[in-house]
């Protein structure tokens, strides 16, 4: 009878050893399948079934088994049912912990959906942003250029209340189609209708220079109304002396390098051209560089009137006075084609100072230059 209480008592402490087996690798595997919860108390609530079938049949086995045997298989089944209490109680707590878990995930997909939301919404800002900053950047050109236009009609009036002022001073009046006739001892005349003029523009023809008077404009303004009133059938040119350009400095700039008819949109070339000229202190009086180089590159031409205020100097250097008689001699000898020169000499010290070198150099530079007419302004 004992002998076969000893096989059936390690028959059943496998059965119970395998059932023990199962609920340690349910504790070891529970903590990672946090998606399966119900499963894995479903399979607990088995054990436990199991488990309870296991203690009725411990009670029919008490009084056929060893004591001894009893007692061990008792105490593993009540271990067994400990581990059952604490595996049951950690698998809710994971229930709890992924429960909370859901809940932030769901709150972060939430917070992903809105970030998406506005990046999408930030994408549109920043294309809008880039068009805003492009109508900018055409906005800005345009002021820039309204601004320059603004400049150029502000000293366009200026110059056109000065040509009034000496308009107003030389005896004109807006209802002149033309200036008035010169006084017919001066002898305002061409001598042909190839003409080239060369006007000062020296730092003495600011009034900041002479002390007196502003010289340019009248100037600018009468070669301007000269022209206006000449006929197609006029042919010129328009020089300036000296010239500058930034820190750069040269003798003399021509408009056209040669004379051109005197149509509609010549004279809209030459007036600009006109308009242009500016004066700057300190870059001297070239009156020989220009004249000699009209003489040199105007093979065809009648008439040179030649304006300017002042004593020849250097070129670029107003310090440096040069002699005068030696410029008229070496003009004299280039004007092979008896070009007449018409002098006009401006400012007021043409009528305070008769002597001076300069109404000297003017008068003979005319009268030595088939005998051209010299007016004092």
């Amino acid at each position: 009878m004992a002998k076969e209480i000893n096989i059936f008592s390690v028959s059943f402490l496998d059965l119970l050893s395998g059932a023990l087996g199962a609920v340690i690798i349910l504790y070891i595997i529970i903590p990672k399948i946090s998606a399966q919860d119900e499963e894995v108390l479903k399979t607990i609530k088995e054990m436990q079934v199991n488990v309870e079938e296991i203690d009725s049949m411990m009670m029919m086995l008490e009084n056929s088994v060893d004591k001894e045997l009893f007692a061990e298989l008792q105490e593993k089944i009540q271990n067994m049912n400990k581990q059952m209490i604490i595996l049951t109680g950690e698998v809710k707590n994971l229930q709890g912990k992924v429960k909370e878990l859901r809940a932030q995930l769901g709150q972060c997909r939430e917070k992903l959906a809105k970030l998406q939301s506005m990046e999408k919404e930030v994408k549109v800002l920043r294309a809008r942003i880039k068009k805003l900053e492009e109508e900018i950047r055409q906005k800005n050109e345009e002021l820039k250029s309204k601004q320059e236009e603004i400049s150029t009609l502000q000293s366009e009036n200026e110059e056109l209340r000065r040509y009034k002022e000496w308009m107003e001073r030389c005896g004109f009046t807006p209802d002149d189609d033309c200036p008035p006739p010169v006084n017919a001892d001066i002898g305002f005349k061409f001598k042909g209708k190839r003409i080239v003029f060369i006007l000062d523009a020296s730092g003495s023809m600011l009034e900041v220079s002479n002390g007196k008077e502003d010289r340019l404009y009248p100037v600018k303004a009468a070669v301007k109304m000269i022209l206006a009133v000449m006929g197609s059938d006029f042919s010129a040119d328009i020089v300036q002396f000296p010239y500058f350009e930034g820190s750069n400095c040269s003798a003399y700039r021509a408009n056209w390098r040669g004379v051109q008819m005197l149509t509609a949109g010549s004279k809209e070339d030459a007036y600009r051209f006109i308009y242009a000229i500016s004066s700057k202190q300190g870059n001297g009086t070239p009156s020989e560089e220009a004249i000699l180089y009209v003489l040199h590159n105007y093979p065809d031409i009648t008439d040179i009137v030649f304006i300017s205020d002042g004593t020849p100097t250097v070129a670029c250097d107003d310090t440096n006075p040069v002699p005068i008689d030696p410029i008229l001699e070496k003009v004299k000898r280039a004007n092979t084609g008896r070009v007449r020169i018409n002098t006009i000499g401006v400012g007021s010290d043409f009528f305070s100072n008769p002597q001076s070198d300069q109404v000297r150099f003017m008068t003979e530079l005319a009268k030595e230059n088939d005998n051209g007419f010299f007016i004092g302004l």
